[in-house]
């Protein structure tokens, strides 16, 4: 096993059509543009991809399509978690098999399992399914948190390879990599918390912000791990920007507007997520020029 998650790499949101079912020209569409623009890897199913709006069949569809456009290109890992550790086992073999390089398993959701519930079930996933798993903890979805006292009781599985930190919270953001085995990544997954985390030793970000303007996060990413942080300040204040833009509306509906605003193929919301109305896409775009990027497609 030798995939070790670092770098960048954008959260790939799902197309849907306006009837919302599956875009999949759409999304070959977005793999491609982020290959491209030289991301270290795209992670799919993710929330900003809309995952636990999705059937099993149409995720699986969607690991299908991706691997497919990649083609080896780039590194490809998909969310496979859910409330059930079989459930989660059964995703995980599947995406496995498939071909991904790796998985992300969310905090399991909706019910509130204890410390001792949350440690066994990336544990029993690993080892039941033996493939690289980076553990998502994202507490203001899921509703649960991962406490980052919790990180040292993985240091013997060597299949949990990393560990995504959307808590938004910059204490524990350092609590998790001081307390995180030195073998498993930590992962940035709060956009505005990228500079900070890399310079704390983070090895990387999956972002929602990269599925908008993966080039500028790829400037920042190499500015901050060559010590130019005049320069990685700078671009981590457009970031800044881009993640308003995100969280206009309903959260990811802010994405996809954004995507569609740069000509890039975003696609709808599924319900009960609504689009975003003409006054919000308004928003959007004032915080896309404000992060001096809408220009860069006229």
């Amino acid at each position: 096993m030798t995939f070790k998650p670092e770098g960048i790499y954008p959260v790939v949101p799902t197309p849907f059509k306006k009837d919302e079912t599956l875009d999949l020209e759409s999304l070959r569409e977005l793999i491609h543009y982020y290959i491209e623009a030289g991301v270290h890897g795209v992670f799919i199913n993710g929330s900003v991809g809309e995952y636990h709006m999705l059937s099993d069949d149409e995720a699986k569809k969607v690991i299908n399509t991706t691997l497919d456009e990649a083609r080896g290109k780039t590194k490809v890992v998909s969310g496979v978690g859910t409330p059930s550790t079989k459930r989660t086992i059964e995703m995980a073999k599947y995406a496995k098999d498939a071909g991904v390089d790796g998985v992300v398993i969310v905090t399991p959701y909706f019910y509130h399992p204890t410390d001792y519930g949350l440690k066994e079930h990336f544990i029993k996933v690993a080892r039941c399914v033996e493939i690289p798993i980076i553990i998502y903890n994202v507490p203001f979805l899921s509703g649960n948190k991962l406490n980052p006292s919790m990180m040292y009781r993985f240091a013997e599985e060597e299949y949990i390879v990393g560990v995504k930190d959307s808590s938004g919270n910059i204490f524990d953001l350092t609590e998790t990599l001081r307390l995180t085995p030195n073998r498993i990544s930590v992962i940035i997954g709060w956009d505005s918390l990228l500079m900070a985390g890399l310079q704390m030793g983070a090895k990387g970000g999956f972002l929602g912000s990269a599925a908008i303007a993966p080039k500028l996060l790829l400037q920042l990413y190499q500015a901050t791990l060559d010590k130019r942080y005049e320069e990685a300040l700078q671009l981590q204040k457009r970031v800044h920007f881009i993640m308003r833009s995100m969280f206009v509306g309903n959260f990811p509906a802010g994405v996809k507007a954004a995507l569609n605003l740069l000509g890039l193929p975003g696609g709808y919301v599924r319900s009960p997520l609504e689009n975003l109305k003409v006054s919000e896409i308004s928003r959007v775009r004032y915080d896309l020029e404000r992060a001096g990027i809408l220009h860069e497609f006229k």
